[in-house]
């Protein structure tokens, strides 16, 4: 991230969903300007679990057009599969949040942690930010729950 870090950065989960301030996550200063943030985690998944039908769809064409080289290729994208059962798979999120120009020259803010049910990552940012985006997030559940009523 393009700021310190010190003991007044606070942690922020986020997902594609939320409503994003116009602070900046990295310095607290006003910002229209939205950037995305890819994060890959690697996980093991039990090798038992059944594939989605575009899975079995895809292995089974480049089977045929392929041949031997393209079953090679559809195993190595299915994931590894390793002595113990599991296989090695690869998780993406990608999410925007808020950051100016001025700090995204420094770079892009790095997520934290992440998880996956929801989709969301966590970073580390400005109070001003956090301050922000807790208003925001209250703003649009009180008017959720003002619309079902």
């Amino acid at each position: 991230m393009s700021f310190q870090h010190d003991s007044q950065s606070e942690y922020a989960w986020v997902t594609k969903f939320d409503p994003l301030p116009d602070v900046c996550c990295s310095c607290g200063m006003f910002t229209d300007n939205r950037v995305t943030v890819k994060h890959v985690d690697f996980v093991e998944r039990p090798a038992g679990e059944s594939e989605s039908g575009l899975s079995i769809l895809l292995n089974l064409g480049g089977l045929f057009l392929l041949g031997p080289l393209g079953w090679m290729i559809a195993a190595f994208l299915r994931g590894e599969k390793e002595e113990n059962g599991t296989k090695t798979v690869k998780e993406k999120t990608k999410i925007k949040i808020s950051q100016c120009v001025l700090c995204f020259g420094s770079g892009p803010p790095e997520a934290v942690d992440s998880q996956q049910q929801p989709a969301s990552l966590m970073f580390l940012v400005h109070p001003r930010f956090m301050r922000e985006f807790d208003t925001l997030k209250i703003k649009m559940r009180d008017e959720a729950r003002d619309g079902s009523a």
